[in-house]
């Protein structure tokens, strides 16, 4: 079973020299010269390849929201594979379920599997939220449909390092919280999920890999699409990775935390963090990423990209409500490259929220 590059946490190089996005507004205070040029430059970037769906906003009110360089279709809305920004997800249940006093996050993996490994017995649920555990980064559960065996697989690999004593990424800490949240809430996954989530945002219950295609919804091809194993449930898409939305339902759902409309204000600042600083020097939350910018800009993150091809990220930028989300099924435009989603996210940046001045939702 072939493994998937999943998101880096290198901070990447600002996308400057994208023609419209970087020339100086003439008017730095109109709204549709502002919102002009972000046309602009997005057509452009469609032209060089980029195929997905870009949305701006200061907090719920939307300024720009398109699809781009996608096949004709008739369906009204669009879905992408959105990889890693499905850790997210996760915490906000792990979190509404220590808020529920379903579980605590200084419980220890051997409480929920007892026949864990003698090094794993100790992890905390806190470590798995912050990739503090040890586990490596191998998608051990994936192609598996049984729960136990799933948990068995990821606990069964050797550790990286002990439990706490460092940061290192994977998608298996996020599987296994995918499992304990069953095991705590008493029901699916994905049904807690709907219910912490869809359901007090009023949003369609979300799909995972390998849920099928929905009426009304398209989902552009992926790049290298899935291996389906017939079965209905895929562990390693639970969790850490696996989740569809559309660019909208990203914003519903961030702007829901942020208000305080998923989980309460203590959880809130447990998901943003920082709790530690990553070796590329991001501040590390659960699912979330912290970012400050040598030219003062500073941004809040989940994102993810898959060598499938999703690439997707959801970034408020500064502290005046901007918000953007942009996604693909396309991958990154050349080998290694950055991602679709992630030139769209930094062209919009650069002119939304230009360095060292003035954000547009300031200006509002």
């Amino acid at each position: 079973m072939r493994l998937r590059v999943s998101l880096s946490l290198a901070v990447l190089m600002f996308f400057a020299s994208c023609g419209p996005a970087s020339e100086k507004l003439e008017d730095e205070n109109s709204d549709i010269d502002r919102i002009g040029v972000a046309q602009t430059a997005l057509e452009t970037l469609t032209g060089d390849g980029f195929a997905g769906s870009v949305l701006v906003a200061c907090d719920s009110d939307v300024v720009l929201h398109g699809d781009y360089g996608l096949e004709p279709h008739d369906s009204t809305v669009v879905r992408y594979w959105v990889a890693s920004v499905s850790k997210g997800l996760t915490a906000i249940a792990v979190l509404k379920l220590a808020e529920n006093g379903s579980l605590d996050l200084t419980d220890k993996v051997a409480q929920y599997f007892p026949a864990a490994p003698a090094d794993k017995r100790d992890i905390t649920l806190f470590e798995l939220l912050t990739h503090q555990s040890g586990l490596p980064q191998n998608y051990a559960s994936e192609g598996i449909a049984a729960r136990d065996d799933a948990a068995a697989a990821i606990l069964a690999q050797p550790l990286k390092h002990a439990p706490g004593a460092q940061f290192s990424y994977s998608n298996d800490n996020y599987s296994l919280l995918a499992i304990i949240s069953e095991l705590a809430s008493g029901v699916s996954y994905k049904k807690f999920i709907e219910r912490t989530i869809s359901e007090p945002l009023d949003l369609e219950p979300i799909a995972f890999w390998p849920d099928d295609p929905r009426s009304g919804e398209y989902i552009p091809p992926l790049l290298d699409p899935f291996s389906d194993t017939g079965a209905d449930i895929d562990w390693g898409f639970l969790g850490g990775h696996g989740a569809r939305l559309s660019v909208g339902e990203l914003h519903r759902i961030a702007l829901g935390v942020k208000q305080g409309a998923l989980i309460g204000p203590e959880s809130v600042d447990l998901l943003f963090g920082p709790h530690l600083t990553s070796l590329s020097g991001l501040g590390v939350g659960m699912g979330w990423f912290q970012e400050e910018r040598s030219d003062g800009r500073y941004l809040l993150s989940m994102r993810g990209s898959d060598s499938s091809g999703g690439n997707a990220m959801f970034y408020f930028v500064g502290g005046n409500g901007l918000a953007i989300a942009a996604a693909t099924n396309a991958g990154p435009e050349e080998d290694r490259g950055p991602g679709w989603s992630r030139r769209a996210r930094d062209t919009m940046i650069d002119i939304f929220a230009p360095g060292g001045e003035q954000d547009y939702c300031a200006q509002k």
